[in-house]
């Protein structure tokens, strides 16, 4: 499968960063950790606000999954995962919630 049509990893998180998702993410057994605010999140109360397929910047065989998150206390940030079977915690990323509607998500993103 081509990648070319991807957007770089950087340009993703710059996009939504602009818009608000100022936070870092990590996903963790069991827990996605905000690494500004050394918060640690139940993966059930955090909020896929949008989802964005990228490819790496220096390498764009290199495909990841840009997600913009809300956390319950209303922080909101970006996590970048694996896109596929290589990610590292898929059941603690299964467990994230989805918003009913992508806010702010552009067409076809």
């Amino acid at each position: 499968m081509s990648t070319s049509h991807l957007t770089p990893y950087s340009k993703q998180v710059d996009e939504l960063s602009k818009r608000g998702f100022t936070h870092q993410f990590v996903l963790a057994e069991d827990t996605v950790i905000d690494v500004v605010a050394q918060t640690h999140y139940v993966p059930e109360q955090m909020t896929i606000v949008e989802e964005r397929r990228a490819e790496g910047d220096s390498d764009p065989a290199d495909s990841s999954v840009v997600l913009a998150l809300r956390a319950p206390d209303g922080v909101r940030g970006t996590m970048s995962t694996a896109y596929g079977p290589e990610n590292e915690y898929p059941d603690t990323l299964r467990r994230l919630g989805t918003a009913p509607e992508q806010e702010g998500a552009a067409p076809g993103a």
